[in-house]
């Protein structure tokens, strides 16, 4: 039925991402999206086709706002830049000019006990593969972690507070 539908609505286009997938299940996932393209005729037509999101696209968004250690809002420099200037204007006060922590270098301070708290916005993967070294174990030698998130996963069960989150289907 959702084939059929998705068949008869006219150009569609699949948007997909895989960072939530297990590793060994995104080939399987991702010749059936193409499987579903080509048999709906959704392949080589205006408005249709698959487009794949690159790894982290769900952190775009924060990255286009300033959650990046080295930038500002809008990719600004922290320097004495017109654009620095316009945000301190907006913000009403100096804006900071040492970047902060990322990811890897906050999960290694809190190793080293040099971060003693944290607040996460969702799990990753991540903290459990190796890629950041051990994350999960840096999350436990927090004095304080809250995490918001949607589900109670690895994270969240490891927090002090844990906020709770929508998803995009319950807002």
């Amino acid at each position: 039925e959702t084939a059929t539908m998705f068949a008869t609505t006219g150009p569609a286009s699949i948007l997909y991402a895989l960072d939530n997938v297990p590793p060994e299940q995104q080939p399987m996932n991702v010749y059936a999206l193409a499987n579903l393209a080509l048999v709906t005729g959704n392949v080589g037509k205006p408005s249709a086709g698959l487009y794949a999101l690159h790894r982290g696209t769900n952190q775009q968004g924060a990255m286009d706002v300033g959650c990046v250690p080295d930038l500002l809002p809008g990719y600004q420099q922290m320097d004495e830049s017109p654009g620095q200037h316009a945000i301190q204007a907006v913000w009403g006060q100096r804006a900071p000019r040492a970047p902060g922590l990322g990811l890897r270098e906050a999960l290694a301070a809190a190793r080293d006990g040099a971060v003693r708290s944290m607040l996460l916005l969702g799990d990753s993967i991540d903290y459990g593969s190796g890629e950041l070294g051990d994350g999960y174990a840096a999350l436990q030698n927090l004095e304080f972690l809250v995490v918001h998130d949607a589900f109670l996963g690895s994270a969240a069960q490891l927090a002090d507070v844990v906020l709770p989150a929508t998803t995009f289907a319950e807002e």
